[in-house]
């Protein structure tokens, strides 16, 4: 079982009232997720565009929101400093298995690595896409709790 926690933030409906919001580039350096879960859900990594971006495409990227939709624990905290939340999390003793940085331990990133760099060199071997396949909206209903 594979659990993934996201930290979630929301934003103002009108542009004058979003204001600046840090936001951990932790997410998008990685695509662990979609390598782990490439067989099962039968995506692929892929290069886009003028090939130096890496991606599922866009059907492939829904299908992992879908995953998570599923199977992820997804929770939130309003807060104003969101990066003294993410240093203290990462410096608990919780487990974070995905986490490749911060306090990544060696016998869970050799194999995440490896994965990772399997689907790149993979990627590198197919044609680029120009089109990565349309809009990422999905049309998941997702119920209150």
């Amino acid at each position: 079982m594979i659990i993934v926690a996201l930290s979630l933030g929301g934003c103002a409906s009108k542009s004058s009232e979003i204001s600046a919001a840090y936001v951990s580039p932790i997410p998008y350096q990685s695509y662990t997720l979609g390598c782990l879960l490439g067989s099962q859900l039968g995506i692929h990594l892929r290069r886009v565009g003028s090939g130096t971006r890496y991606t599922f495409t866009n059907p492939g990227e829904q299908l992992l929101d879908k995953w998570m939709a599923q199977h992820a624990f997804v929770g939130w905290v309003e807060t104003e400093n969101p990066w003294h939340v993410e240093a203290e999390i990462l410096s608990s003793a919780v487990t974070l298995p995905l986490n490749l940085a911060g306090k990544a331990k060696p016998e869970t990133t050799l194999w995440l690595k490896a994965a990772r760099a399997a689907a790149r060199q993979q990627a590198d071997q197919l044609e680029v896409i120009a089109n990565n396949g349309g809009p990422r909206r999905s049309h998941i209903v997702r119920s209150a709790i």
